[in-house]
């Protein structure tokens, strides 16, 4: 398994997700081995950034790669025939407090012009409800790619998950992606719970 902990700083950029996050804001990533009853060893990923601590089970045997600079992180399947984005991302007025279908279909398509949605419909981590998109685009002249992109809401920003694959390839990750998104969960610092 390739593994890389960077701890980065986010750029400041216009984003999908509304404005960036603030210049000085933190990403680490660490992994750690848990041992829940009658599973065995379960590598857990968990994350600190600005926008609070979350954790995740990353799909077994895809590993994993950060990318530094952009403050992201990419999960790459074993036969590298389709990858899992995620990043965080600064908050998404049309997502949040009430999402805006409209206004967040017109956001993907600008960002994937001549993309074309298939289906739009509400996703769910255990950290909320979203919206996700499955397209199909063209990024370069003779290049068919298919996406399911999950934007979903978090305190202080969004989180963007993006499975990306060849339409022929697509429906066999589909599960890995709900069972990334499903398992993605905000950490309450000790003393900070509710009750």
């Amino acid at each position: 398994m390739r593994l890389f902990l960077l701890p980065c700083i986010l750029v400041a950029r216009l984003t999908l997700a509304g404005p960036a996050l603030a210049a000085k804001a933190t990403f680490q990533l660490k992994s750690r081995i848990t041992y829940p009853p009658e599973m065995g060893e379960v590598r857990c990923y968990d994350i600190t950034s600005s926008l609070g601590q979350f954790t995740f089970r990353p799909p077994a045997d895809w590993w994993l790669e950060v990318k530094a600079k952009a403050c992201q992180f990419t999960l790459h399947s074993p036969k590298d025939d389709a990858h899992v984005e995620v990043r965080l991302a600064g908050v998404n007025s049309a997502l949040s407090p009430k999402p805006d279908h409209d206004a967040l279909r017109r956001q993907v398509l600008e960002r994937y012009r001549g993309a074309r949605v298939i289906e739009q419909f509400p996703v769910f981590t255990s950290v909320s409800q979203g919206q996700a998109f499955a397209m199909v685009w063209n990024p370069a002249k003779g290049v068919r790619t298919a996406i399911r992109l999950a934007l979903v809401p978090c305190p202080g920003g969004t989180l963007e998950f993006c499975l990306t694959a060849a339409p022929d390839a697509i429906e066999s990750h589909r599960h890995v992606f709900s069972a990334l998104l499903t398992s993605f969960c905000e950490v309450v610092p000790k003393g900070k719970e509710e009750g």
